[in-house]
């Protein structure tokens, strides 16, 4: 999500800042472009700017029948914009402390405010993150790209696969070797369709459900065509969508047998 953070300035450091020539101190900025860097290397980074004074203001007004342009701010105040931040974060508690170390870094107040979308945008555009996410990881076990399958997957990532263990979790999802190991037991690319996925996403966490179809040959000969059922959850942070729960499964015949019903079809 991303949060504006304006930079308080007032007239009393207008007034001496236009004395000295200058429009922060020296130390100011050093502080202010080491903070710019950390936003960028974190992924916090959208934009930032600083603003000239407010008597170079122009107010625009064309409710009527014509425009009315005025020279000056829309209103005379003490305080004023001085400048301002636009950050990418996964929720208030990041950007708060964020806009703390900014406060710092500019000598100054801010201020923080979400952006306002509507609804039905903000699902729209998870939505469609979320279903370029799952495609690209689909198309990553296709062709057999162990770190590219697990780039999507969060640190503290839970997985419940179609293989022993019950459970994965952590370091033994996100090691590349994983998979790629089972990637070695497939003669030739291995087909990974997650046809269109039920999406249900918030402002930070999502989730989605569907039926995935693989095929391919094993290294032995064995042909594979199987279809099962894929629960995926996400978390959104700042470096975007990633997956915090996967559980793939088949169901079971109810006949004593414990065989897996691998032969159904939607």
């Amino acid at each position: 999500m991303q949060y504006l953070v304006s930079v308080i300035d007032d007239t009393a450091d207008l007034a001496r800042w236009r004395a000295s020539g200058a429009s922060a101190r020296p130390d100011e900025m050093a502080a202010i472009d080491a903070f710019n860097d950390r936003l960028a290397a974190e992924g916090h980074w959208v934009f930032a700017g600083g603003l000239a004074a407010p008597g170079t203001a122009t107010v625009i007004d064309n409710r009527g029948g014509e425009a009315l342009f005025t020279d000056g701010p829309f209103v005379e105040s003490k305080e004023y914009l001085g400048g301002l931040w636009i950050i990418e974060a996964a929720d208030l508690d990041v950007v708060l402390k964020l806009a703390a170390e900014g406060s710092k870094a500019c000598n100054r107040k801010v201020e923080v405010r979400p952006f306002a979308l509507m609804t039905t945008e903000t699902e729209a555009t998870a939505q469609e993150q979320i279903r370029t996410l799952l495609n690209d990881r689909a198309a990553a076990i296709t062709a057999k790209d162990a770190r590219r399958a697990v780039a999507h997957l969060a640190p503290e990532v839970v997985s419940f696969g179609l293989a022993p263990p019950l459970r994965y979790a952590g370091d033994e999802v996100l090691d590349p070797a994983g998979i790629e190991g089972w990637f070695q037991t497939w003669d030739g690319p291995i087909g990974y369709d997650i046809g269109d996925p039920v999406i249900e996403a918030g402002d930070d966490v999502a989730f989605c459900h569907g039926l995935t179809h693989m095929t391919g040959t094993k290294t032995d000969g064995e042909q594979v065509d199987l279809w099962f059922r894929s629960t995926v959850g996400l978390r959104r942070t700042a470096a975007g969508w990633q997956i915090t729960h996967e559980h793939d499964s088949t169901p079971f015949y109810m006949d004593g047998s414990g065989r897996a019903a691998t032969d159904l079809r939607p």
